[in-house]
């Protein structure tokens, strides 16, 4: 099917729409951001008709605001609807749609819909391999993404081998000292510590911590979360006297944190 161009001044001002939209969402400005997406997603429908990709495009940012909310009875069938749309019209198997899965996957996890999410999380990792590579950063995200899910599925059989070939691909990709890679050592130490392994999360948990404050500016709130993780697992070997030192240092960064 043939869509319809909109006209130049229709298009600008609806892509002004959106990434102004965007912007008050990442500020937390959710009503002027829902305003304005919906504002965007009626300029998309007058000009391409109601079933067509951009459309699906609007649907997907409207779902993601409502998800930041905690609005998921709103963002559902809005994720549902643009998944669908976005397969129709690019294909069963373009990125476009790994995207959706990923983010509907998100939904349910933030629901604890666990089961629902671990399909969906499947797909847009085989989707991913297929068209970016199974180095890309696009399969290390998906690779996190499923073993977090898997984890709290007690799945724990191969969450290890999921979080290692993440930190693989992004050591490669971002660097060794990257944050992208605290990320997977930060999830790798909490498997680790899960299933009792709690000689290589201190050890894993260690290295997290070391980078983020090898950071030419390092970010107090990311270095008190590594602070709280240690504390927690030296909690979990009795060895209290750490735990105490790791947890007074946490509350000290998130002071500081709070009077900037």
């Amino acid at each position: 099917m043939t869509a319809v161009s909109p006209s130049n001044h229709s298009s600008t001002y609806e892509f002004g729409l959106n990434n102004l939209a965007t912007l008050y969402m990442r500020q937390g400005k959710y009503s002027e951001s829902e305003s304005l997406y919906k504002r965007s997603l009626a300029v998309r429908q007058a000009a391409f008709g109601p079933e067509h990709p951009e459309v699906a495009n609007s649907l997907h940012n409207l779902a993601s605001l409502y998800s930041v909310q905690g609005r998921y009875a709103e963002a559902e069938p809005m994720y549902l609807r643009s998944l669908s749309m976005t397969e129709r019209y690019l294909g069963l198997d373009h990125p476009d749609v790994a995207c959706g899965l990923n983010n509907l996957a998100q939904l349910y996890f933030s629901q604890k819909k666990y089961a629902e999410a671990e399909p969906l999380l499947k797909r847009a990792l085989a989707i991913r391999e297929k068209a970016l590579g199974p180095n890309s950063p696009g399969v290390a995200e998906i690779l996190d993404n499923l073993a977090g899910v898997m984890l709290l599925e007690y799945k724990q059989v191969s969450v290890d081998l999921l979080y290692l070939r993440s930190l693989a691909i992004r050591k490669k990709v971002f660097g060794p000292e990257s944050p992208q890679v605290v990320t997977s050592l930060s999830g790798l130490a909490f498997a680790y510590t899960q299933e009792g392994k709690l000689w290589e999360a201190e050890h894993t948990y260690s290295e997290a911590l070391t980078l983020i404050a090898k950071q030419k500016k390092p970010d107090a709130r990311a270095l008190a979360r590594a602070y709280v993780n240690l504390a927690d697992l030296y909690s979990r070997q009795g060895k209290r006297k750490k735990a105490r030192k790791m947890a007074e240092k946490a509350k000290s960064l998130r002071d500081q944190a709070a009077s900037s």
